[in-house]
This record gives structure tokens, sequence and C-alpha cells, in this order.
């Protein structure tokens, strides 16, 4: 207790240091004296901030004990009984060497007949049996190189099945017909070559190419559409190309009169799809 005496005015001001005046604690919420407040933070407070001495993780106190029961730098015994205190996280790499685990022969799966014993017993067994683990090794490994066999033939056919289905798949592949706008014809250079869309035949990939040349006629010229065969997703399953029978159709779209129109540009939409027609080269001559 507190021996403090003096006069009743000075007693509020000798309470703001006496060493035995109760306070709370901010972190806790306990009430404490004054003067053991240091030592109460430093050493007794549940709430003070400490690091476990095994994997130097920080935390509150209060949760010290729970936190070691999943510590994995926290040493256990080895459920042995050899006698080693691995770290928690460890404690099944121990096992994996501890002399007094229990094992079996690694050559059971091909036949050994052997029953469980100590590791630190296993390097005498395999020196015992060596002759006999080899030959069950090559018994083994000529059923594996049989089955491998097995497994290859039937990929083969399964190969060969999935050509055949792949092929039924894209003969079914037909061609609905495609659209190409064609603007500004009367900007394009003499010789200039512009691709158009890509379309398939008979799964072959091709793409419609227009190009503009000059005529000896004043203020005219030619376009010239032609097709090429492209790289396409079926090649590898297909021979070589075969000449089949398309359309191309012209439509001019710009509309205007006989008199009046506007001098250099003209559009035209062009229009691709299959026919039993003959092939035609079409070229198309027009004023700008």
């Amino acid at each position: 207790d507190c021996d403090w005496k003096g006069e009743l005015s000075e007693a509020e001001t000798h309470l703001k240091d006496c060493l035995f005046f109760l306070i709370q604690c901010k972190k806790c919420d306990r009430i404490i004296p004054r003067g053991e407040k240091e030592e109460h933070e430093s050493d007794s407070c549940p709430k003070r901030i400490i690091n476990c001495e095994y994997c130097k993780m920080r935390g509150e106190a209060e949760y010290k004990e729970e936190h070691l029961q999943h510590c994995d730098e926290f040493p256990v015994s080895c459920p042995n009984e050899c006698g080693a205190k691995p770290p928690r996280g460890k404690s099944s790499e121990h096992r994996s060497e501890c002399e007094l685990e229990v094992v079996v022969c690694p050559y059971m799966e091909y036949g050994c007949r052997a029953e469980a014993m100590l590791r630190r017993a296993l390097l005498a067994h395999k020196k015992e049996f060596y002759i006999e683990h080899q030959d069950m090794s090559l018994v083994e490994i000529s059923q594996s190189q049989s089955e491998i066999k097995q497994l290859k033939d039937k990929n083969v056919r399964l190969k060969k099945k999935q050509n055949e289905m792949k092929w039924k798949i894209m003969t079914m592949k037909q061609l609905d017909g495609v659209e190409w706008e064609i603007k500004n014809i009367g900007e394009w250079k003499t010789g200039d070559e512009i691709e158009g869309p890509t379309f398939y035949v008979n799964n072959y990939r091709l793409r419609i190419y227009c190009m503009r040349k000059s005529t000896l006629f004043l203020n005219t010229c030619t376009l010239h559409f032609y097709l090429r065969r492209i790289e396409g997703e079926f090649d590898k399953n297909l021979g070589l190309a075969y000449i089949t029978h398309y359309r191309i159709i012209i439509v001019n779209t710009q509309d205007y009169s006989e008199t009046e129109y506007q001098e250099g540009i003209m559009n035209y939409q062009l229009k691709i799809g299959t026919t039993s027609e003959e092939i035609k080269w079409y070229t198309i001559s027009f004023e700008y």
C-alpha cells in the first residue's frame, strides 16, 4: 500500500504519480497498479507481441500454446521411438529414412513374398535375394513391353479411325457463298492487287483477288479477278487440288444517272458461289 502522507489539497497531485494507483492496461483492459505497468506490458500482458522461439513467427502471447500445436519447426518425437526429434514439418522426411520404420520389400509388387521388416533389415534382405529380385524384374519388363506394343497398335487403329471420321466431317463442308464489297476502284493504281475474302471449295481454301490494269482506250481500265489456293486447315488430309466450277457475279451498287455521277469512284459488290457452269474469267471495263 502507498504510505504517502500529506495535506488533502495535495492528494490529487500525488495520485497522478502514485505507483499504487490502479490503472487499466490499454491492450488487455486488466486493472493493475501503475508501478507494475512496465513489467505487465513486457512479461505478463496476454496481448503483448512475442516471437515463436522455433519458427520466429510473431503473434499475441495468449495464443502461444495454440500456435505450438501446429508450428512446423516445433520438435516432435519420432513415433518409432528411435530417439530423434525432428521439426514437425520434417517428420515425414525423417520417417522415410528412419531405420526403425516398418517397410516392405520394393519387389513385393513383382512377386517377393517377404514379410514387412524394419528398414535397417531391408538392405540385408536385398543382398540375400538379389538374383530372385532380378528375375522378377525381367518378367515384369517383358510384360510391360508386351502391354506397350498392344497400346501402340490400339493407338494406330484409333488414329486411323479418327482420320476416317475427320474426312467424313470435312467432305460435308460446303460453300454457301461469300460476298465482297469493292469500294473506290477509281482511286486504285494500275497493278494494285487487292485481297478479298477466303472461302472453302471441297475443303480447299481459296482467296479471291482483284487487280486493276490500264487499257489502250482513254479513261478506261479493266478489273481482273482471279483465285489462288492458300493454306487451309484441312491440307494435311488432302491430295492435289482439282478443278471445280464456280461463278463470279459482278453487281454495280453505285447509284447515279447516265449523265451525272461522282467522277473517279465506282463501287462493286462481288459474289462467289459454286455452280455447274464452266469456269469463266471476267474482265469488266468502266470509265472514271
